[in-house]
């Protein structure tokens, strides 16, 4: 279960830092939507291994 949770903070650090650079340095409307529904997915797959953590505990 540790090993999944590096993987998935990892996850959000690297597209949370990377959201952060694209939007500074190329700011493209029909991209934005892109990076919203990356954004959604990723929380979808947050609250997945999120509630599966506590069903194992």
């Amino acid at each position: 279960i540790e090993f999944i949770w590096i993987i998935v903070i990892s996850a959000i650090i690297i597209l949370f830092l990377g959201g952060i650079c694209y939007r500074c340095c190329i700011y493209d409307p029909e991209q934005e939507q892109m990076i919203e529904d990356l954004e959604q997915d990723l929380n979808q797959i947050i609250t997945r291994s999120w509630s599966r953590g506590s069903q194992m505990e």
